[in-house]
């Protein structure tokens, strides 16, 4: 069966993680894929899934009777799945941030998408409590581009270690990154905004500006 109508994101993971690249290539290759196959253990219903197309099955698991009786669809290139604003993005390589957990619970109309490269600990994992929090465990390289072009400002908050090249290219986009001074990696870009350790609610107000 063409990959196309058998797409089968869940072996991308293990693709990645064993350098398969004819793999990825095949699962590049194709944009809008009519059926999705979600064959591995990492499901898109997990909280701390990382699959591919894991937004569109949870917008197509909150749609109503109604919705599907009318024949309501959604292209696969920019899945929303929630009617939260944002979302703003945030890597990260440690459990270190600052005023993460203020900005959710205060903001809780934007949807928060954090991610990591590697396995979450505790504290992070803790921030599923909240609704419009969504993890990102061991992200794969699609999905965090995926979600970076969805992205409507990155949140650079941890202190340690920071992926530079990330934020770079966020900024390329033009999209803002918001960080506070004991978190700041960068300085010297208009689009990369710098708050006060003590200013959060100036932060909170500038996100409110974005759509």
């Amino acid at each position: 069966m063409p990959c196309t109508y058998n797409y089968e994101v869940g072996i991308e993971g293990y693709a990645v993680y064993h350098h398969i690249d004819r793999i990825i290539s095949e699962l590049a290759r194709i944009s809008d894929p009519v059926i999705i196959h979600f064959d591995s253990d990492d499901k898109p219903w997990n909280l701390l899934s990382t699959v591919r197309y894991r937004e569109l099955w949870w917008y197509y698991n909150g749609m109503s009777i109604r919705d599907i009786i009318d024949h309501i669809t959604l292209g696969t290139n920019k899945p929303r799945w929630s009617k939260l604003r944002g979302p703003l993005f945030y890597l990260t390589n440690s459990q270190d941030f600052s005023h993460l957990t203020e900005l959710v619970t205060i903001l809780s109309d934007y949807q928060f998408e954090i991610a990591a490269r590697t396995s979450m600990g505790p504290k992070l994992v803790s921030l599923l409590k909240y609704p419009n929090v969504r993890l990102y465990q061991g992200i794969l390289p699609q999905v965090m581009t995926d979600r970076l072009n969805c992205a409507k400002a990155y949140l650079d908050v941890n202190r340690g270690m920071k992926d530079i090249e990330v934020i770079r290219q966020f900024l390329k986009s033009g999209k803002p990154v918001l960080a506070f001074n004991n978190t700041m990696s960068m300085a010297g870009n208009d689009q990369y905004l710098v708050f006060a350790n003590d200013q959060v609610e100036k932060m909170i107000d500038w996100i409110r500006t974005i759509d």
